[in-house]
């Protein structure tokens, strides 16, 4: 079981993923797809990423977790720029 204050930092760690791969590709004509990468804290080893997406004009949604077991659903999506 996962505590809720890990749960909230794996979440915030995430948006933070989420936020530097949209802003790395917001050129792009469609973020639609499936995004994996990696993150890492301080020195520690690097943990999984995975975001799903799915694009419709400027809104964004779908889902972001560390793998395809746990996912987090992105709310209020948008695109712009």
């Amino acid at each position: 079981m996962v505590f809720t204050a890990e749960r909230d930092h794996v979440r915030k760690r995430l948006v933070t993923v989420g936020a530097f791969v949209l802003a790395s590709v917001l050129s792009a004509a469609d973020l639609t797809g499936k995004w994996t990468g990696t993150f890492s804290e301080h020195e520690s080893e690097g943990k999984g990423a995975l975001l799903i997406l799915q694009q419709s004009g400027n809104e964004l949604t779908g889902t972001a977790g560390p793998d395809q077991e746990k996912q987090f659903p992105i709310q209020n999506g948008k695109v712009d720029g």
